[in-house]
């Protein structure tokens, strides 16, 4: 019977750690303030934006990501570059959507292409798309 149950936590444990966290610390690069993000409570879809600092590609793409605010919730989250540069280009963008540090655990659970920006993010509980470089908003409202 030991055994059995044995061989039960062990079954248990390796299922928990298989599965993928979907809950998240993050850090606001507006204020510093940490906040909880659910991947399974977001608004459906939601659209995240990897952005770098000094990046003006970055620069284009999250201005032009107005026309998609209707049918996105949209979320940047800097990464690839330190937390004190990310705030800095946060700020230069001047746009009103909420921003975050970008962790390793989070940016893999995303399943992002190490180091590319712009990289765009749309995700739903269903499927999740990606796309590299300066992309088009008419392309994106597509996807």
């Amino acid at each position: 019977m030991k055994l059995v149950f044995a061989l039960y936590l062990a079954i248990l444990s390796a299922h928990d750690s298989a599965q993928a966290q979907t809950t998240f610390s993050m850090r606001s690069l507006k204020d510093a303030s940490v906040r909880s993000l659910n991947l399974e409570h977001l608004q459906e879809p939601t659209l995240f934006l990897i952005f770098q600092s000094d990046c003006s590609a970055c620069q284009l793409q999250v201005r032009d990501l107005q026309c998609l605010q209707k049918k996105y919730e949209v979320i940047l989250i800097g990464a690839y570059s330190s937390e004190k540069l990310l705030r800095q280009e946060y700020r230069r963008m001047g746009q009103p959507y909420e921003s975050y540090l970008g962790e390793d655990t989070f940016l893999k659970a995303l399943k992002t292409k190490q180091g590319l920006t712009p990289q765009l993010i749309v995700y739903n509980k269903k499927e999740t798309k990606h796309l590299l470089g300066l992309t088009p908003c008419s392309e994106i409202a597509q996807k």
